[in-house]
This record gives structure tokens, sequence and C-alpha cells, in this order.
């Protein structure tokens, strides 16, 4: 059992750590920049990270160490219910998660071969009928996949951006409610200052700082490298890519409410008029939608026919009508 003096610690700086180095890191500040109230929800974030990079082969007595000397460090100890409960969380935290790690790699290889489970109909004559559950009520349901089409620079970056900052700080975007929660932000085309810059009068409108969003908003720019997620073999089946690997561990481990990718036709490799890899795509996503519990919401630019067959959808719009769960058209007023 580890003690709580702190000056009996002799492990590794994270250095030590190797590849998951920066990402331990990165733990001190999320914690540091977050709100005392969040700083809890910050820590269990940073377990369920750390249970992803025990998955990945890192040492499983670092990755505690290092977690239980930022709840030391942050003074969090107390607040999560002294160093037992904190030890318990952490155990508890990566053990649940490899489990998970375990029976998802399992589908995804297809070593358990998928199951058909029959619908219980009738006890629902008797028990109340589930209700569903909404990223945003009435918009985005969670586990879903939903899509923003829309033409080149008619503003669905920021739309994305506005609508992050909605659910990180519990306000309302578009006449609507999104549920609060963390946000996994992916655009492939905007470098990171030129996201930072959109974000700012955002903030400010909302008299909010970017200190307040810090530690919920987690936002990559790929507009400098590879950020396919998806590409056909040579039978057309669509496969990931490591790059998809990385994303969807990221998912598990931050249990975003809302992740965003921004642009589609920037990760999907394949052909946007096979509807069969088109599905295949889109499930995809939809597997990082259900590994975090929320939804996944991808932009598109309207394909060429669109402009001349409005009254039928095509290519990717077609793919979102047939397995995503909600879709968003932005347009100019003519």
């Amino acid at each position: 059992m580890l003690s709580g003096d702190t000056s009996r610690r002799s492990d590794p700086e994270p250095d030590d750590l190797g590849p998951f180095a920066e990402g331990v890191r990165l733990w001190s500040r999320m914690i540091a920049t977050a709100s005392p109230e969040k700083q809890p929800t910050i820590f269990s974030n940073c377990v369920a990270e750390g249970a992803a990079f025990v998955g990945k082969g890192a040492p499983r007595g670092l990755i505690t160490s290092e977690l239980i000397e930022r709840a030391e460090r942050h003074d969090l100890v107390d607040a999560l219910g002294g160093l037992e409960a904190v030890e318990k969380v952490v155990a508890e935290g990566l053990a649940d998660a490899d489990a998970r790690q375990t029976a998802n790699g399992q589908d995804k290889t297809g070593d358990a071969p998928p199951q058909l489970v029959r619908i219980d109909l009738a006890k629902y004559d008797t028990e109340p009928i589930p209700e569903r559950e909404w990223g945003v009520r009435d918009r985005f349901p969670r586990r879903i996949v939903a899509l923003l089409s829309g033409e080149g620079a008619v503003g669905k970056s920021v739309l994305f951006l506005q609508l992050a900052a909605a659910h990180v700080l519990s306000l309302d975007w578009l006449r609507s409610m999104p549920e609060p929660g963390p946000v996994l932000l992916v655009n492939c085309e905007d470098e990171g200052d030129e996201l930072v810059r959109r974000l700012d009068p955002i903030l400010k409108s909302r008299n909010a700082k970017f200190s307040d969003v810090a530690a919920d908003l987690h936002a990559f720019s790929l507009a400098d490298s590879d950020s396919l997620l998806a590409l056909p073999d040579r039978s057309g089946r669509i496969l990931p890519t490591p790059l998809y690997t990385k994303l969807l561990e990221r998912a598990r481990a931050i249990q975003p409410i809302c992740t965003v990718i921004d642009n589609v036709a920037d990760v999907y490799g394949g052909s946007e008029i096979d509807r069969s890899q088109g599905r295949q795509f889109v499930a995809l996503m939809r597997q990082i939608a259900i590994a975090a519990n929320g939804y996944v919401i991808m932009s598109s630019h309207p394909s060429l026919c669109w402009h001349h067959q409005q009254d039928r959808a095509v290519g990717l719009d077609a793919m979102a009508q047939q397995r995503a769960g909600a879709g968003l058209h932005a347009h100019r007023e003519r």
C-alpha cells in the first residue's frame, strides 16, 4: 500500500515512460487549469487515459504512481476521500478500462463473433421504455453519427467551435441546450493558431476565458499531417488507420459528449459514391460515439451533383442519411 508521504516517492520521472511521457506530463496541466469543482472529474479522465497507456505497454506500476502523485500534488487526496480512496479509484479505473479494451479488441479482430440478441418486447408491458439519451436535445442523440454539410467558407468550422464551447461551458447553441461535458475536436483544415483566433471571439461573447475551456476542450489540428482515419484495402473493404486507433483510444479516455471531425473529406479515403464503403466508414465513426457514450459530428462539402439535384442526396450526404443519426445543412442566403 502506498503511503501519503510524498517524500518517500522515488519513481522515475515521466521521461522514463518513453512515448507515454508527454501524455503523463499533460495530466498536471489539465488538472491545474481546471476549476476546483472540475478537478476530480479531470483526474478521472487522467485515470482512464492512464489505463489506455497501460493497454499499449506502459508499466502499470509507473502509471499508478504517476496518477497518485498527481492527486497529491494538486491537493485532490482529501477531495477524493483520502489516499486509500485515491488508490482504489486508480486501481479500479485501470482494471475496468483494461476489461473494456479486451472486449473491444475481440470485437475488432473478429475473435469473438457477433451475437444475435433478441429484444425482450414483452417486458415493456410492465417496465418503462428507456428514454432517448441526447447529446443535444431534439438534435443529436448519443451514440450516433451526425453530419453538418455546407459550401466552403459558409461557417461550418465556426459553428463547431461554438458547439464545443456550449458543451464545455454548459451554455446554449442554436436555440438548443447541449448536454455539458468534454469535447474532442479534430480539425484537418486549420492550423492551431487559426483555431485559437476563431475561438477567441466566441469565448469573449460568452464572457469566458481560455482557462474556462482548457480542461475539457480537447482540440487537435491535423492541417500539416496525414489525417486519414480509414482507407480501402484491395477488396474495397474500409479499414481503420493507426490514427483512427489513437482517436478511438483518446475518446475512451476522455469520454467526450461530442466528437467533432472537420472535414470528412480529409479523413475518409474511400469513394464518396460507393455506398458500401460509405456505410463502413460511418460504422467506424459510430464505434467512437459508442465508446465515448456521446455523438460524433462531421462536416462535409456537398457534392457537385447536389447543386443540380437538391431533391436527391448523393455522395456523403446520402451516406449520412443511410447510416448517420442526424444532419444539418448550412447555406448562404440567396
